[in-house]
């Protein structure tokens, strides 16, 4: 997966940002500082060594011949054995005719590469570090001449660099630990930091997500400075303020339109009933009576749906109470029975009980067995079945119709849609039956969804809470 797909939180992303320079300074800190002991301890162990060659070198300049230096270096390296002493140099004079004086038993001339830095003919003043007996040794290399010039010996001084390197490592061990320390404490402090200074976001996105129609009302709270997170809050809640009056300004202009729009509609049709009465129409008139009629009736059924839900979206819903489905079913399928000749069929299971109001429940059921009626021929067959999955009371309608497309079945809830197929011949309703019980639905904390019917057409499936 590409680092374009990967989508993380703004606290974490904070928090790994910190965590990476954290991590980035931590590993710098333990380089540097173990280059810098090395380096430091490498001076020290250099400097040591030079002491030692200037106070031989001083020990024996008294002395004449190679016998006199012999003796002279003896003495002098008697006082300076090495052993059992990591820190005291390891000191080693050979002589042009070959013979060795050493303060220490460690045969150090043997190292790989040493003859020729111990042969007074090829010999240089000079820094090596060998490698005996798998262990490092710093060596300082001087040539020790007689009066006339003549390089009579050759004089080393070396100390073991394996200690340096281990405290070196030791220190680097400790920097590594302490930065460890440090990494995860800053890591966990700014993704601390950063969920404390983003909560208000995540709780107004909260409320955003459950604002609705019908809870414009509800703002974020938040209690503390004037920061980029309080002017963010402050302008969600100045948008929720307008957007509260514009939603309250339409339900207000929709329901005063669709009660004004009632009156006249009935003395419309009052005077329809009066001219069709009255006799003297020809066959034409009497069509475009009929058709007129027919418009005014479909109009006020959009005019009553809008009324209704503008009072759904603008009244407060009752509280659900426990009740029993059966009756409330029996009742919605009794004056169903009266909407067209249809093959009707129950399934039930009795005893089932759901929070819900009775006169909401029963609305959208009956708006249920309408829509079924109006997408079936006489004759055709339609199914009302209720029981219990779960904590749901569920309870399903059913018809042979020509069912909802796919393409339909998440906008047919939608408030004017009208899925795409054959209409009844009145002209179908105004599009908002389902949208109404969608919404009753909601206001009793239950939804539902439509299926596809195994043999052709559609199911309604409502699920409702249980007590």
């Amino acid at each position: 997966m590409s680092a374009a797909r990967l989508s993380f939180s703004t606290s974490v992303r904070v928090a790994l940002a910190v965590t990476t320079v954290l991590a980035a300074g931590a590993i710098s800190m333990v380089t540097i500082g173990r280059v810098a002991i090395s380096n430091r301890l490498a001076d020290d162990i250099d400097r040591t060594l030079t002491r030692e060659t200037a106070a031989f070198a001083a020990g024996v300049a008294s002395t004449d011949g190679t016998e006199g230096l012999i003796a002279s270096a003896r003495t002098f390296l008697g006082s300076r054995s090495s052993a059992g002493s990591a820190s005291t140099p390891i000191l080693l004079l050979r002589v042009a005719d070959g013979r060795l004086v050493s303060n220490a038993a460690l045969a150090l001339e043997t190292a790989p590469g040493n003859r020729t830095l111990l042969r007074p003919a090829t010999s240089r003043r000079g820094f090596v570090t060998l490698i005996f007996q798998k262990e490092p040794y710093r060596v300082a290399v001087v040539p020790v001449r007689d009066t006339a010039g003549k390089t009579v010996a050759v004089l080393e001084a070396a100390l073991s660099l394996a200690p340096s390197r281990r405290l070196a490592a030791q220190v680097a061990w400790t920097l590594a630990v302490v930065g460890a320390l440090v990494v995860a404490a800053g890591a966990a402090l700014s993704a601390g930091v950063a969920r404390t200074s983003l909560a208000p976001l995540h709780a107004a996105a909260r409320t955003v997500d459950r604002i609705g129609q019908t809870s414009l009302s509800e703002r974020v709270r938040y209690v503390g400075p004037p920061d980029d997170v309080g002017l963010m809050v402050g302008a969600v809640n100045d948008m929720l303020d307008r957007l509260d009056s514009a939603f309250d300004e339409q339900r207000r202009f929709v329901a005063d339109a669709s009660h004004e729009l009632r009156t006249p509609l009935t003395v419309v049709r009052g005077h329809l009933d009066v001219m069709s009465h009255a006799g003297g129409l020809t066959h034409e008139q009497e069509e475009t009576l009929a058709l007129v009629d027919d418009e005014l009736r479909r109009m006020s059924r959009l005019v009553e749906d809008l009324l209704a839900l503008a009072r759904l979206d603008a009244g407060q819903p009752r509280k659900p109470v426990p009740l029993e489905v059966g009756p409330l079913v029996d009742t919605a399928l009794a004056r169903a029975k009266a909407l067209g000749d249809r093959s009707w069929s129950i399934d039930c299971e009795r005893g089932v009980r759901a929070l819900a109001d009775p006169d909401m429940l029963g609305q959208a059921l009956l708006n249920l067995l309408a829509n079924a009626v109006a997408h079936t021929s006489p004759g055709g067959s339609i199914s009302l079945a209720y029981g219990s999955e779960g904590d749901r009371a569920v309870i399903r309608v059913a018809d042979d119709g020509p069912g909802v497309p796919p393409q339909d079945r998440q906008r047919i809830f939608e408030r004017f849609y009208r899925a795409a197929g054959p209409r009844p011949a009145s002209g179908g309703g105004s599009g908002l039956g389902l949208a109404i019980t969608k919404r009753l639905l909601e206001l009793l904390g239950g939804e539902i969804r439509v299926e596809e019917a195994p043999n052709g057409g559609a199911v309604f499936v409502v699920r409702l809470r249980t007590p």
